[in-house]
């Protein structure tokens, strides 16, 4: 009996053995699939071939993958692998899919008061100290203006934003959406104006043309209102991403092609600056790339991305980028968050894949209780510093397009509060926007488009 089990021991002892090997197995697979540990591979035989390698230029299954589009116009070649600076810059954003009817229906709403309206003029706004000597979103070298900050002063806001609802209209509101974008850009060209620059304040009927249009304000204004702009204001580089966008959505390239000498005149003087600091400006040189590009103006367009790549390898470091926009904010009471200022789909992600943690963290903080929790709505309260009674409407701009191209969120919808005024640029941008939450953007989305040389 000493030393002997039972059947009933011995039944259990192995059931325990089996255990414990099928517990050693499924740990071993889990150290495996985590990749701390390779599994054993038989050597190949002397002699042997070795197993074939793929090589880098060959077809990824679509996910992480844009679709090239050949010279010749034909059909989109295979997918190809993404990553590189250059794929932002040539690579189309796609088009949001599956749309919900009730915000394909208030984006033909607000767009068709628009053009219902006519050209529109400037909003003027005044909410304390803040505003009264001007806390444009542009790279203004120090301009100022006063009494009123005059929203949508640029008109390439009014541009970019119709351009990119064009292709989510139904046609007969494209046909006439169409027809005013032309007219705009005919009257009011966005790649060469001055605006101000008098020593004196001026009427808006008496100032620039660009003071000019359809009231669009909710309120009366002042009889002896008059704006006075020093120095004179002056069409930023971030402008031709709109133009290029315009051309894109609409296939006027007969346009572009006219304004040729003008953008290109713009980006030549802006080369000569150096590398882009704001990511506005890198999406102006993308979108003279492909203007130049689309034109056959290829020396021109590899310039071109070639500085917009630098640019983007500068603004990996989101916080450098931070610093130079707040250094350029010419009214320290105005709250702004003009790092975002004219953010595209393709930078934001850029931002995304190389800067996600740090634009996280700024844009938490400032949407923080503490902070602006209610950043997104229309004549908001300034809840944080400053000495003004409400928030701009380039706060909630800049602020949801971050949200919306380098975090990629999903439930928009809670940020869509209401336009400004009719005619509001940014809330067309917004609800855009709101249509492809959730679409992967530029260089990471299987349904995107690449422009191949002409």
């Amino acid at each position: 009996m000493s030393g002997a089990r039972t059947s009933s021991e011995w039944q259990v002892y192995r059931q325990r053995r089996i255990a414990g090997l099928s517990v050693a197995v499924f740990l071993l697979s889990i150290i495996i699939g985590a990749g701390m540990m390779r599994p054993f591979q038989s050597r190949s035989a002397p002699g042997s071939p070795l197993p074939p390698t793929q090589p880098a230029d060959l077809p990824v299954p679509a996910g992480n993958a844009r679709v090239a589009l050949p010279a010749n116009g034909g059909p989109p070649a295979a997918s190809i692998a993404t990553g590189g600076e250059s794929d932002y810059v040539w690579t189309i954003p796609p088009l949001p899919a599956n749309v919900p009817a009730d915000l394909r229906e208030r984006l033909a709403s607000e767009v068709g008061q628009m053009v219902k309206a006519g050209h529109l003029a400037p909003l003027p706004l005044i909410g304390g100290v803040g505003f009264a000597s001007g806390s444009y979103p542009w790279d203004l070298g120090g301009a100022k203006y006063a009494p009123y900050m005059l929203a949508w002063l640029n008109p390439a806001d009014a541009i970019l934003a119709l351009s990119q609802a064009y292709p989510l209209l139904p046609p007969d509101k494209q046909a006439s959406l169409r027809t005013y974008l032309r007219a705009e850009l005919d009257a009011y060209p966005i790649d060469a104006f001055e605006i101000g620059g008098a020593y004196t304040s001026a009427k808006p009927s008496e100032g620039s043309v660009y003071y000019r249009g359809v009231r669009r304000e909710r309120f009366a204004l002042p009889p002896d209102m008059t704006y006075n702009l020093w120095p004179p204001l002056r069409p930023p580089i971030d402008n031709l991403y709109a133009l290029w966008a315009y051309a894109n959505a609409t296939d006027d390239w007969e346009y572009v092609q006219g304004r040729w000498p003008t953008a290109s005149a713009l980006y030549t003087a802006f080369a000569a600056r150096g590398v882009p600091d704001t990511y506005g400006q890198i999406g102006g040189v993308i979108g003279f790339a492909r203007i130049a590009r689309h034109l056959g103006h290829e020396p021109e367009a590899q310039a071109a991305a070639d500085l917009a790549v630098r640019g983007l390898q500068s603004g990996a470091d989101f916080s450098a980028f931070v610093k130079t926009a707040d250094s350029r904010r010419s009214n320290s009471h105005a709250v702004s968050y003009s790092v975002f200022s004219y953010l595209t789909p393709e930078v934001g992600a850029y931002l995304r894949d190389h800067s996600r943690d740090a634009v996280t963290a700024y844009v938490a903080e400032a949407t923080a209780t503490e902070n602006l929790p209610t950043w997104y709505l229309a004549w908001g309260d300034q809840t944080m510093g400053g000495e003004n009674a409400f928030l701009p409407p380039d706060v909630a701009w800049q602020l949801f397009l971050a949200k919306a191209y380098v975090l990629q969120e999903t439930d928009l919808r809670q940020y869509l509060d209401q336009p400004w005024s009719v005619g509001d640029p940014y809330f067309i941008q917004k609800l855009v926007a709101t249509m492809g939450a959730g679409n992967k953007t530029a260089a990471h989305a299987d349904r995107a488009e690449s422009i191949a040389p002409a």
